[in-house]
């Protein structure tokens, strides 16, 4: 843990999605509460998407972060504003028009958060 999944509602909304990842998963393990190996990322653009009710509205990338439980809001906050700065700093320019950029921050069930490694 973490999983960082990050959706664009269009292709190339990022300069780079690498880099992307991995300044996110920089900015994460700055902040001293994990470890390099735990931090899991991915960046994809589904097959449909839609904003509000036609293609004229913003575009958007929308962010989850998953958390083991244990961190305040403080640490949440600071680990949501880190990502924001790291989207930001890789999005393109999108012909000028704007782009929501989302994060939420959820904290895993840990009785039904099941993982191993083979």
């Amino acid at each position: 843990m973490p999983h960082v999944i990050i959706e664009c509602s269009k292709r190339d909304l990022v300069k780079n999605c690498d880099q992307l990842l991995l300044n996110i998963n920089q900015a994460l393990l700055d902040t001293k509460e994990f470890v390099a190996a735990d931090i899991k990322s991915h960046c994809y653009v589904p097959d449909y998407v839609l904003s509000g009710l036609d293609e004229s509205q913003d575009a958007f990338i929308s962010i989850s972060l998953k958390i083991m439980p244990g961190r305040n809001d403080v640490v949440q906050k600071d680990m949501a504003e880190r990502i924001l700065s790291a989207v930001r700093a890789e999005l393109s320019n999108n012909d000028g028009k704007n782009v929501q950029i989302m994060v939420e921050v959820t904290e895993l069930n840990v009785k039904q958060y099941h993982k191993i490694t083979v």
